[in-house]
């Protein structure tokens, strides 16, 4: 595929090549989805939520954080919805994961319904991400903890296909965020060399952020 079909693809898996787009992003992300995951600190009982999962072949590792977790992954490619239920039957048996197609900006879940909500390497396809970060907020219980994580924007833009990518760097993310009513509670950085999603070797820099809603000045 040249650079415009890669990040057409990337933006929203479809048609024939959705599938070997699915594997290779969960191959290029398995690192900085772990470290997420990890940052995210799930505990018990909690209700977790994951925008832009892909094929969600890390989904047992959420699941299996903590005892009596339960797992909501939302995205708006049917192809990767059906390959993420077909990753994880047994556990969508179980009743303890969800896969679901949709547009994560407008959801149908309750006020305050989960305990967690995460996202990497999404917040590029944002359309209104002001918007987004408002659904976040409003599912989010008031407690809660969002997690994101995302390529700086110094080596973003030096690969072929994310000419249509919002990019950002963690101070221009920061600055989003607390916009919409959050607050920064941890930071971390994930650097590691590999290919990315063009088959190139290079050396990758991603932002985690780790944060908590902010009402009448407190941070909840």
């Amino acid at each position: 595929m040249n650079p415009v079909e890669i990040s057409a693809q990337l933006r929203k898996p479809s048609g024939t090549n959705a599938t070997a787009m699915g594997e290779r992003m969960t191959r290029s992300n398995a690192n900085v989805i772990a470290a997420c995951i990890e940052l995210l600190q799930i505990a018990a009982d909690d209700n977790v939520l994951e925008i832009g999962p892909g094929s969600g072949a890390h989904i047992s590792s959420v699941v299996s954080a903590a005892d009596n977790v339960r797992y909501v992954g939302i995205d708006w490619s049917a192809a990767m919805v059906a390959d993420a239920r077909k990753n994880n039957q047994s556990l969508i048996e179980q009743g303890v994961v969800t896969c679901c197609e949709g547009n994560a900006i407008a959801t149908q879940f309750n006020a305050s319904y989960f305990d967690k909500v995460f996202s990497v390497n999404t917040i590029y396809f944002w359309e209104n991400p002001q918007q987004q970060l408002g659904e976040i907020s409003r599912i989010l219980r008031p407690d809660g903890i969002f997690c994101l994580a995302f390529g700086d924007r110094g080596f973003m833009q030096a690969l072929p296909f994310t000419k249509n990518f919002t990019l950002y760097s963690e101070s221009e993310a920061t600055g989003l965020l607390e916009s919409c009513g959050f607050t920064v509670l941890q930071r971390r950085q994930h650097t590691e060399v590999g290919q990315s999603n063009a088959n190139e070797q290079v050396s990758k820099r991603f932002h985690l952020m780790r944060c908590g809603r902010v009402q009448n000045g407190v941070t909840l």
